[in-house]
Parts: structure tokens; C-alpha cells; sequence
């Protein structure tokens, strides 16, 4: 497991992006509680701490957090993932 850096933001732009995409797919189901615009969800930023931001989610979208993290995790990232309008 590593920490991403900064080199590393195209990886995880991907990842989180391609997650975003299999999430919509589940929308229906797993996320049916998670406050979401699925028209717009993506990657914003990788952050120091390490975190990335992904925007167009309601903070307390839970299951969605999880599973972007899951999917990071199985990169080999061991970051945060955190939601924002």
C-alpha cells in the first residue's frame, strides 16, 4: 500500500473517475441513500493529508466514500476520499 503524491494525480483521476462511472450504474441499488448529481460526479483534487475530493456529492454520502475508497484501496492507494458540492 502507498501513499499517493502528486505524481500520481492522473492515476487516481482515473480511478476515482471510472469508479464515479461504475457507481452510477449502482445508483438504483447501493446508492440509492447518497445524495448525488450523477450527471457531473468527478475528481477534483488529491490533497496533502492524503485525501482526494471528489465534487458533486452530498458530504454524508456514505456508501459512495466507501466505495471510491474500496476501489483506491485495490490500486494500491491507501487514501481518504471525501465528498463536496
Amino acid at each position: 500500500m502507498r501513499v499517493p503524491t502528486a505524481a500520481d494525480t492522473d492515476e487516481l483521476r482515473r480511478i476515482v473517475n471510472e469508479a464515479c462511472k461504475s457507481a452510477h450504474r449502482k445508483r438504483n441499488t447501493t446508492f440509492k441513500d447518497d445524495s448525488v448529481n450523477w450527471a457531473d460526479l468527478h475528481f477534483c483534487e488529491l490533497e496533502t493529508n492524503p485525501r482526494v475530493t471528489v465534487e458533486e456529492a452530498s458530504p454524508n454520502a456514505t456508501e459512495l466514500r466507501k466505495f471510491i475508497e474500496k476501489r483506491l484501496w485495490d490500486a494500491g492507494f491507501d487514501v481518504a476520499v471525501e465528498t463536496e458540492w
